[in-house]
């Protein structure tokens, strides 16, 4: 009798070890089930492949344009940004067409007028525009009236107002045939309160980052110079600048004079 109690106090463990081990197995496959379908959400978002066309083929009237369209736009996950008014950033993007379209387009006049708190999100790859919806308002705005290639986007709040800090590509400087990342960038600062939209850019350099300092007004950009003409810029290979964009003022400044780089020059020289 106590040989069969000890069997079945036995068979009871092994039957219970295996219970938590599938069940932790399952969890673990959940796990990873989750974070594929987040990272493909967010790679929906993200479409690094697709540069921007420079030109399509194209004959123009006064208001009637005919071209083969080879690229489409496609909207990507709407995201929160601002709780209190119910705001949601959506990005732009294009994709590809396998079989290029003949289109007729008449000319569009304007677009769109403004609107107006927390949630923070960030994005790279290829993307031509932002829209911001206001579902309470049911308005959209789009953020950008031309053509351009944006690289980088986030959405942050400075000093109590909300703006969008934007990579952006507008020449095709390295003359090939497309707008893409490799291209010189420029800085586009988009002030979602006021709806107004500014454009940061130094000729023959290209953004190659930027930076916000804790409780600060300010905003560092990073600009590397295009000193071999290619269009394109290394970070290693070709010399970098800090200036200084001041919100409260709207001052674009060296952060560094240059007397004191003259300074550091002679050090290595």
């Amino acid at each position: 009798m106590d040989k069969l109690q000890k069997y079945n106090q036995r068979l009871l463990a092994i039957i219970g070890t295996l219970a938590l081990a599938a069940l932790a197995v399952f969890i673990f496959i959940m796990g990873i089930l989750l974070v594929i379908e987040l990272v493909d959400d967010f790679g929906r978002d993200s479409i690094h492949d697709n540069a921007l066309v420079v030109t399509n083929d194209s004959t123009q009237t006064k208001d009637v344009e005919e071209f083969i369209r080879k690229q489409e736009l496609t909207l990507g996950t709407p995201r929160l940004i601002d709780t209190l008014d119910a705001i949601y950033l959506i990005p732009v993007s294009q994709v590809n067409l396998k079989d290029p379209e003949y289109t007729k387009v008449e000319k569009v006049q304007g677009l769109l007028e403004s609107s107006s708190r927390k949630r923070y999100w960030s994005y790279s790859g290829y993307f031509n525009n932002i829209i911001l919806y206001n579902r309470l308002a049911e308005t959209k705005i789009p953020v950008f009236d031309e053509k351009v290639l944006l690289t980088q986007f986030e959405h942050r709040e400075i000093d109590n107002r909300l703006y969008l800090l934007i990579r952006g590509v507008t020449t095709d400087a390295n003359q090939n045939g497309k707008l893409d990342g490799d291209d010189l960038g420029s800085f586009y600062l988009y002030d979602i309160d006021s709806d107004s939209l500014r454009k940061i850019a130094l000729e023959g350099h290209g953004l190659d980052g930027y930076y916000v300092p804790y409780q600060s007004t300010e905003i560092l950009l990073r600009f590397t110079k295009d000193k071999d003409g290619d269009g394109e810029i290394d970070e290693f290979r070709e010399p970098t600048i800090i200036i200084k964009l001041d919100l409260k003022t709207g001052l674009v400044n060296d952060l560094i004079e240059d007397e004191m780089l003259q300074q550091l020059q002679q050090l290595i020289d």
